[in-house]
Parts: C-alpha cells; structure tokens; sequence
C-alpha cells in the first residue's frame, strides 16, 4: 500500500504536465489564429518568442515561469481585445464572405481566445500561487 502512494505524486504530476501540454498547445493554435488577424502589435511581437513561430520548441509548460505566464495572460488579453476592435460589420477581408459572415468569424476567434486563455490560466494557477508563496517579503 505504501508503494501506491509514493508513486502518486508522481503519477499526479505526469498528468498535470500533460493536460498543461495540451492546454498550451489549443492555447498556440488559437494564438496563431488571433495573430493572422491583427497588425503587427507589440504584444504579439512578443507573445511570438512565447507562444509563435519564433518560441524554442523545446521549451514546454514546466519551462513557463509565473512571471511569464501572468504578462502571456496580460499580452492575450490585449490580443482579444484587438480582435474585438475589428468587429464592426464593414469591407470584409475576403471576396466569399459577406460583412456579418466575417463579423461572426472574427468575433468566434476572440471567443475562442478568451477560453483558451482562461483554459491557460486555469492549468497553470498552481504554478503561479506556489511561486508567489516563496517570494521573499520586502
């Protein structure tokens, strides 16, 4: 019995890493769907070391610090933010799609993003609070 339960937080961990593996990926893919949208800002100027085209690939979740994933949370809200700038029914990015179609389409996306963000948040909460705790009292 004693066996089972030392192993358990290692098992606990493994799936923690995974889900955060997961959560990061769905949060990449809707980030690069976000990006295609929006001028060239500065929060996604950086969020593309993070989370783009420009990131380490062998970086992943435990290589997140708490600093880093509270100015990712900050950055991506500004990049829903953007998103929702563009909204307003009016010349549509494309031939095919009439200004409603293109509205429901980019606001679908900042929807999308704010979960994923969320989604983010969520996976990574205990990282943040258990760094936070260690930080020495000025």
């Amino acid at each position: 019995m004693k066996n089972q339960q030392e192993s358990l937080p290692s098992e606990v961990d493994a799936a923690g890493d995974t889900n955060k593996q997961r959560v990061l990926a769905r949060l990449r893919e809707r980030y690069e769907e976000a990006r295609d949208l929006v001028s060239g800002t500065q929060p996604c100027a950086n969020l593309d070391w993070i989370l783009g085209a420009k990131r380490n690939p062998n970086h992943g979740p435990a290589d997140l610090d708490s600093r880093t994933i509270e100015v990712v949370t900050l950055w991506l809200h500004d990049l829903a933010i953007e998103v929702d700038r563009q909204l307003p029914p009016g010349p549509t990015d494309s031939l095919d799609q009439s200004p409603q179609s293109a509205y429901r389409t980019r606001h679908s996306l900042a929807t999308r993003l704010r979960l994923a963000t969320e989604g983010f948040v969520m996976a990574f909460r205990h990282k943040v609070m258990k760094e936070a705790q260690t930080l020495p009292v000025p």
